[in-house]
């Protein structure tokens, strides 16, 4: 199952295959929208014979049915991104045509577009797979949820200035560790469902983390976070965490 959380859109823009400006270079739209979550059914990410995540590199070159299919997606999703502004009405964003349309956008991203992509999924309370091996540019997650509970994927980026490590940043107060980082990207799945989510990278250092507690579960995630009920340790505390280096491309 596949979660698509509709945060920042992120489309292809200028060229008929929709990765390449006039210029020859990539780019990409970001259109800003009201959070929608959403569930459809699609294949999930493609791994190694053993079972392990893999990191690749798209680009191979679509055919003019493909390239069509993704012109038609992209007109129904930015059509109804546009009545949703219009109108403040997020649940616009929230039918079966737009999910399936926001579906095939992406996929056609991450095999036409050339980004780095990386395949990581979430246990309890572990990730398998890793933001590794990276240089700066856009970057094609394909993020699963494996566990028993529902996880998330954040990214910040060390500020330049500060030379403590993940676990030394993590430990502090947020109010603290807030001012060391820069926010990047957080996906929230819960279990068995899965999301494609891109981030611009610059390069530097960067933390991913779970700040989800521990016993969150579909059932119970609202009561955990609203304080009702009592939340356990969250799990980059379980292990749940990890620091990257991304190079200058």
């Amino acid at each position: 199952m596949r979660r698509l959380r509709v945060v920042m859109v992120v489309l292809a823009s200028a060229s008929v295959a929709g990765c390449s400006s006039s210029d020859g270079e990539s780019t990409v739209t970001t259109v800003p929208v009201t959070v929608v979550d959403a569930t459809t059914t699609t294949e999930p990410p493609t791994t190694t014979s053993s079972g392990t995540p893999t990191t690749t590199v798209g680009g191979s070159v679509g055919t003019s049915e493909e390239t069509q299919a993704y012109c038609d997606s992209f007109s129904i999703y930015l059509a109804a991104a546009e009545a949703a502004a219009s109108v403040g009405d997020a649940a616009l964003l929230n039918t079966d045509e737009v999910n399936l349309a926001a579906a095939e956008i992406e996929d056609h991203m991450v095999a036409e577009c050339g980004y780095q992509t990386v395949f990581v999924t979430a246990v309890d309370y572990s990730y398998e797979g890793a933001l590794s091996d990276l240089e700066s540019g856009i970057v094609a997650i394909e993020f699963t949820n494996a566990g028993a509970e529902a996880h998330q994927l954040a990214i910040v980026r060390i500020n330049d200035d500060v030379t403590a490590s993940a676990a030394e940043i993590l430990a502090l107060p947020p109010e603290e560790g807030g001012t060391m980082v820069t926010f990047y990207r957080d996906v929230l799945l819960l279990p068995s469902n899965y999301d494609t989510t891109f981030v611009d990278l610059d390069a530097g250092r960067y933390i991913y983390f779970c700040p989800i507690p521990q016993g969150a579960t579909p059932e119970n995630i609202a009561a955990t976070e609203s304080g009702e009920m009592e939340a356990g340790p969250p799990h980059f505390t379980l292990g749940e965490v990890a620091e990257v280096t991304v190079a200058d491309s």
